[in-house]
């Protein structure tokens, strides 16, 4: 259903579109575009300035009207008592892709005593896209289609609004019909173009990097001399060198009406050069199926993980990886854009635990997490969220509960520089204690952990500054956890380099 909306500003200038379309629209950054989250130049913009054919409604050719009164100025509601000029401005309008007039000249058509009702679908159409209802675009744009199969504009735009509904198939159907129709290098370019675009959506996506570390307590070791009654702590902190580092490979296949299905496979893991025994790695695949729009993207995804290990404090200096633990689970995304300044993410798994060594941990883990982004503007972004982990063991004692809180806030700064700043507060929660009630250990062993942890991280960057694509970033974290286990009680600063790239 269309809003009403009332006008009090002037329509000399509109008018005037009459006279030469390809002059008329050339403020293309006030039009808006089909689809926000594309940062560069849109296709479509070029659209705006291509000289439509005339249609045929009703047997009738319909020319863009000459610039009858261009030398006037008149109010929107004046229209009304000049039906034919209304109706010419709105066929421009519509023919050349010009939102804003649409949406100016819709209203006051609709009053007339006459409406053409093609005409009024057509709108209708080209608003809905402007308002992100794909969905009413594309059934109002396809009655028109059917109705005259013959409309090159009409077709054009379903295809421009398939895209932005993420209905990648059906687009690429429509742009292929377009091609050979085409009336102008312009609009051949402009097809070409989206078919390009369309192309991108299966190709893969690479994506790697790496962060220079420097540990100084990396066996998270307690506060040396920290005593409870005649036990106390002589393990000494550790210091190592190196880099975490990570890759990623994915890739969607596009299927009909907005189904897809994707592949990745991705690693991360430590390498330390001067304390080898905490070296790990990580491996994972995943291949599943998914629902993607405008607005929102859904996705399951089964997968299996593998994992080595050197041994940490009993791990041999050579850092010799082991086979450490395997894990078969299932994951659900979705990510659904609630406005143009607000979206929300979503994570929940299943997974199910096999140690190689280890048995005693076996289980199963279940993950949700749920994260709000908001972006006032281009240059800031909010987010937060929450967390919760829960972890089952044969050994009750590995078992817990982790659930945690986080926020963040982005900025880009003047002169080239940007930040991230993110804080967390979290709270684990152990099943059981360590040890039976009769044993000769310290109090704490014979209750159940419960562990408090705060987070902070801060990253710097210049954006100017890159080097064969990479831009580096400095951060600095800090991590503290609090128990009621004290030889658990640590804390840990870092400073470290990031460098990551898109392929």
């Amino acid at each position: 259903m269309m809003k009403k909306r009332k006008y009090s500003f002037t329509v000399g200038g509109l008018l005037l579109c009459c006279s030469s379309l390809s002059s008329a629209f050339t403020e293309v950054q006030s039009q808006p575009t089909y689809f926000a989250p594309l940062r560069e130049k849109l296709p479509n913009e070029d659209f705006l300035f291509v000289q439509p054919e005339p249609i045929k409604i009703q047997d009738t050719d319909v020319i863009p009207a000459v610039g009858i009164i261009s030398h006037n100025t008149l109010h929107v509601e004046q229209l009304m008592y000049q039906p034919e000029l209304l109706t010419h401005l709105l066929i421009s309008s519509l023919q050349s892709n010009h939102q804003q007039a649409v949406i100016l000249l819709l209203p006051v058509y609709q009053r007339l005593s006459q409406p053409n009702e093609f005409l009024l679908q057509w709108a209708k159409a080209v608003v809905a896209v402007t308002e992100r209802d794909f969905s009413t675009a594309i059934r109002l744009y396809r009655g028109l289609i059917s109705e005259n199969p013959q409309l090159f504009t009409v077709r054009l735009q379903l295809a421009i609004a398939l895209f932005g509904d993420k209905q990648y198939v059906a687009a690429q159907e429509q742009f292929e019909k377009l091609v050979a129709s085409s009336p102008t290098e312009q609009f051949t370019r402009l097809i070409a173009s989206y078919q390009e675009l369309l192309k991108r959506q299966n190709y893969w996506e690479i994506n790697g990097g790496f962060t220079y570390l420097n540990e100084d307590n990396i066996n998270n070791a307690p506060k040396l001399g920290t005593q409870s009654g005649f036990w106390k702590s002589t393990e000494q902190p550790e210091n190592a060198q190196g880099i975490n580092y990570f890759f990623l490979a994915s890739k969607k296949w596009a299927l009909s009406r907005g189904f897809f299905t994707a592949f990745s496979l991705e690693s991360h893991g430590k390498y330390y050069w001067d304390n080898k025994k905490y070296n790990e790695i990580q491996i994972r695949s995943g291949l599943g199926i998914g629902y993607q729009n405008h607005q929102y993207e859904i996705s399951l995804t089964p997968f299996v993980e593998q994992s080595w290990y050197a041994g940490g404090p009993r791990g041999s200096i050579q850092g010799t990886l082991h086979r450490h633990s395997i894990t078969l689970g299932s994951r659900v995304n979705s990510e659904i854009q609630l406005s143009p300044h607000w979206k929300i993410n979503s994570i929940f798994e299943y997974a199910k635990l096999n140690y190689i060594q280890r048995k005693n941990l076996n289980g199963q883990s279940q993950y949700a997490t749920m994260l709000l982004h908001y972006l006032p503007s281009g240059k800031q972004y909010w987010f937060g969220g929450i967390d919760l982990y829960r972890k089952t063991a044969q050994q009750k004692a590995a078992q817990y509960i982790r659930y945690s809180l986080k926020l963040g806030w982005g900025q880009e700064w003047p002169k080239g520089i940007s930040s991230r700043l993110s804080v967390y507060y979290a709270r684990r929660n152990y099943a059981a204690p360590l040890a039976s009630p009769d044993a000769f250990l310290p109090k704490f062993y014979k209750e159940k952990q419960k562990n408090r942890e705060y987070g902070i991280s801060a990253t710097i960057w210049h954006r100017g500054i890159h080097f064969w694509g990479i831009t580096p970033k400095i951060t600095w974290s800090y991590q503290r956890i609090k128990s009621n286990n004290l030889f658990d009680n640590y804390d840990r600063h870092q400073v470290f380099l990031n460098f990551n790239k898109t392929f």
